[in-house]
């Protein structure tokens, strides 16, 4: 019983970090390229790509590491509920690119 539920919150979490994640790996690529400097006057333009590292572990901290433990957890589940999380996760993932125009730079500038 306690398995199911920390398996229901992990795919709750596994589904917001999943529609979250384009963004993130955005804002990550933005700093990375020094395009932010171009979009926010006042950021340092030096600490651009350290921020990126810090964006992209974070990200693999907060949205990969769980959706490995979700899975590995599912792993002695049928083959369908397995295949339904992996399409839910893909679905949130297109979901937030519908959200943002297919563009999530152009998406985070214009915020």
């Amino acid at each position: 019983m306690m398995k199911k539920v920390i398996l229901l919150i992990l795919g709750i979490w596994d589904a917001v970090m999943a529609f979250l994640s384009p963004l993130w790996i955005a804002v990550a690529a933005i700093c990375f390229s020094g395009r932010i400097h171009l979009l926010d006057e006042s950021f340092n333009e030096s600490l651009a790509g350290a921020l990126g590292a810090v964006f992209l572990l974070l990200w693999i901290v907060v949205a990969v590491v769980p959706s490995a433990a979700l899975f590995i957890g599912l792993r002695k589940s049928r083959a369908g509920i397995r295949c339904a999380a992996a399409v839910i996760l893909a679905v949130m993932v297109l979901l937030c690119l519908l959200v943002c125009g297919w563009n999530p730079v152009d998406f985070l500038a214009s915020l």
